[in-house]
This record gives structure tokens, C-alpha cells and sequence, in this order.
């Protein structure tokens, strides 16, 4: 009688265990979808923003390029300014990519994969 006790008391163990893992992985599963929501709105969201930016750029440059190119006589001189600018910025980013780029970039999206829950 003692040894069916026994069985029966591991049996439900082993049950109990296979359940917590079940739900553990359940668990990360959840989690996991999660963060990777998370990640996808913050990418999304990122690139809406770069392309409203883009165009935004983009037409206060021409507004300067006009400026300029009334303020000095010629279309050349003008839009040969602001290129020359962008050109400039274009070098510096090169330059320093993994500073004013990668790093942010990287620390952001892990920020955002393993961060605290409101919850806890």
C-alpha cells in the first residue's frame, strides 16, 4: 500500500511540473509577442516620422535654395549652398554613424525589449 501512495504522490508531481512548464512557456510566448509589438510600433512609428521629416527637409530646403539663389543672383550659387550643406552634414554623419546612429539606435530598441512591465 505504502509504494501506491508513492506512485500516486509522483504521479501528480510529475503532472504539477509539466503544467508549470507549460504555462511558463506560455508565459514567455506572451512576453515575447509583447516586446516584439513594442519593437514593431517603435520601428513604425520611427519610420513615419523620418519620412514626414524627410519631406519637411526637403521643401525648407528649396525654400532656402530660392532664398538664396534671389539673395546672390543665381540658381547655381543658392541651391549650390545648400547642397554643398548637405553634403557637409552627409561627411559628418559618415564620420560619426556609430555615435549619432548605431548607439542610440541599438540602446533604444533594447530599452524598449527589456523593459519593465507597468505591472510589475
Amino acid at each position: 500500500m505504502e509504494q501506491v501512495k508513492d506512485e500516486d504522490v509522483l504521479g501528480k508531481a510529475y503532472d504539477e511540473v509539466r503544467e508549470y512548464v507549460n504555462l511558463r512557456l506560455e508565459l514567455l510566448k506572451i512576453e515575447t509577442a509583447e516586446k516584439s509589438a513594442k519593437v514593431t510600433a517603435y520601428m513604425i512609428s520611427s519610420l513615419i516620422l523620418l519620412f514626414t521629416g524627410f519631406f519637411c527637409l526637403l521643401f525648407v530646403s528649396l525654400v532656402i535654395g530660392i532664398y538664396l539663389s534671389d539673395y546672390w543672383g543665381s540658381y547655381f550659387t543658392g541651391f549650390g549652398l545648400v547642397g554643398g550643406f548637405y553634403v557637409l552634414m552627409f561627411l559628418l554623419i559618415l564620420l560619426f554613424k556609430k555615435i549619432l546612429i548605431h548607439r542610440p539606435v541599438i540602446n533604444a530598441i533594447i530599452r524598449l525589449f527589456f523593459s519593465a512591465d507597468e505591472t510589475n
